[in-house]
């Protein structure tokens, strides 16, 4: 029983945790009966609203509590932390439509649980397909990021700005001395004719900025930016804590997915005051940054938009930092396929049997699917990576198969 309680304490803990922080420096919608809620629907925002109450719901179940109670405790909940988003937490967005999201999730988490117990049975027949299923979806997602990586472009007309001051990031303060984009020098306004068809048509962008340092900013920090007449951002070479960023429209940002961004560290350390040049490129699925001091030192940071970043899509804070992208990107290749290979290896018999579905999805996703859809380079330390996920879910899975002879092979 205080197994139970702790259970629907934590859960509970971890969503007022994730809600009722206020959000000071967001604008205060105060539009509860929205479904849609904006001009497009955000997936990151309804997948987050989902998997939120998934634990709770799971929760409930632990502690035993009938189906009707259940829906009556998810909806009390995510009625209550909605009023409060709406009428007290500054910068919070409470809607019908988080509501019908949280209530989805939770009630998703209830019922998912009997299903979860019946993973163990010692024949592994739910298990096994369960692998295979998360196989399928592995690739499934591989392949939908290999073509929302793919570079985007708008039809509305193209505006340069320069050190720009926009509500939603912070003000680059250094002093920037040039800009060109595509070899073009640029001021804040519309392109010109020959720009705009020369960025539209060309596979690639190039932003350089010639710029003294500025202080360290928490947000994004635009020094180059490229926008069109509905204020979508096209291409933005930015600064961000100490670091320089360099992120250009991928048609994820068109279905309201996000985007990943390379980004190159201690550009900006603090003391320095010699002007430094900063260019951002990108070439198909390749983004590339490179730092060049008055000294002529230069060095650079590359990006290429494969599978192995599939988590960007779905990323729901600003843009992450080196060391973040590295271990997300770690993790996305290790974590779920070790899962897949745990749940396959949830079965008596040999190591090649169990690891077959979790290998299908490593390499069909990691491997094939990146020559399919866009043909290029296998990245064999992603795919190294990935298969020792792999491995190491078949090793555990294997490790602990429950050993109940009585239930057969």
């Amino acid at each position: 029983m205080a197994r139970h309680r702790f259970a629907l304490v934590a859960a509970l803990a971890l969503i007022a945790a994730t809600t009722l922080g206020p959000a000071p420096g967001q604008t205060w919608q105060r539009d509860f009966w929205c479904v849609r809620c904006g001009d497009s629907i955000n997936p990151v925002e309804l997948l987050l609203n989902v998997t939120l109450f998934v634990p709770f719901g799971l929760a409930l179940r632990v502690a035993g509590a009938r189906w009707l109670v259940a829906i009556a405790a998810i909806v009390a909940t995510t009625v209550s932390i909605e009023v409060l988003q709406y009428t007290v937490i500054v910068g919070r967005d409470g809607s019908l439509r988080d509501c019908l999201t949280n209530t989805a999730g939770g009630w998703l988490g209830f019922a998912l649980m009997p299903r979860a117990e019946a993973l163990w049975r010692a024949d592994g027949t739910l298990s096994r397909r369960l692998a295979w299923v998360a196989a399928l979806l592995w690739i499934v997602h591989a392949a939908m990021a290999c073509v929302l990586f793919a570079p985007a472009r708008t039809r509305h007309h193209y505006y340069a700005q320069i050190a720009p001051r926009l509500g939603q990031f912070d003000a680059f303060t250094g002093n920037l001395l040039s800009a060109t984009i595509n070899g073009v020098a640029v001021n804040s306004g519309p392109f010109s004719p020959e720009l705009q068809a020369v960025v539209l048509h060309a596979d690639s962008i190039a932003m350089v900025a010639v710029a003294t340092p500025g202080h360290s900013t928490r947000r994004i920090a635009p020094i180059v930016n490229i926008a069109d007449a509905r204020d979508n951002e096209i291409a933005i070479l930015a600064q961000r804590h100490a670091s320089s960023v360099f992120q250009a429209r991928v048609l994820a940002e068109n279905l309201g997915f996000s985007a990943p961004a390379v980004v190159l560290d201690d550009v900006f350390p603090g003391g320095r005051s010699a002007p430094v040049q900063l260019t951002g490129t990108r070439r198909a699925f390749t983004l590339r940054l490179r730092e060049t001091t008055a000294g002529g030192e230069t060095r650079g940071a590359t990006l290429t938009l494969s599978p192995a970043l599939g988590w960007a899509l779905w990323w729901p804070f600003d843009t992450p930092g080196s060391r973040t992208l590295r271990w997300m990107t770690l993790l996305w290749l290790v974590v779920p396929l070790a899962g897949i290979g745990f749940c396959g290896a949830n079965r008596r018999g040999t190591f090649a049997r169990a690891a077959t579905p979790a290998l299908t999805a490593a390499i069909g996703a990691h491997g094939l699917v990146p020559l399919m859809i866009r043909p290029s380079p296998v990245s064999w330390s992603q795919l190294g990576i990935a298969l020792l996920g792999v491995i190491a879910g078949v090793v555990l899975g294997l490790r602990f198969t429950p050993q109940d002879e009585s239930l057969g092979p």
